[in-house]
């Protein structure tokens, strides 16, 4: 069974406090700050980018956009000849490509 990093993460983590050492926990907690920390900055300029206050917020969103096209396009194509060849319609991979596209997994 292949486990994501998350869960190896996780693991490890419960392994490390029911188990470690004093200064194995102290590396644990000093990793996971950082860990928060760059998350939290990331998460920051994402969230400038999005209410435009980031400078070149346009610029950026444009290329994303651009991106989410493209690769909606690519669902779109592929999920239309697997309908074609499933003799389903392109209607039904369009709209697959479409709630792909609306829920994030682009």
């Amino acid at each position: 069974m292949r486990v994501c990093n998350w869960c190896k993460q996780y693991r490890r983590v419960k392994r490390t406090i029911a188990n470690g050492s004093h200064q194995q926990k102290n590396k644990l907690i000093m990793e996971m700050a950082e860990l928060y920390w760059n998350t939290d900055a990331d998460l920051n300029v994402e969230n400038a980018i999005a209410d435009g206050s980031w400078p070149q917020a346009v610029e950026i969103l444009e290329r994303r956009l651009k991106r989410a096209r493209e690769k909606a396009d690519e669902i779109r194509t592929r999920k239309s000849s697997n309908a074609v060849r499933s003799g389903d319609g392109h209607q039904d991979g369009q709209v697959v490509a479409e709630t792909e596209l609306l829920s994030g997994s682009l």
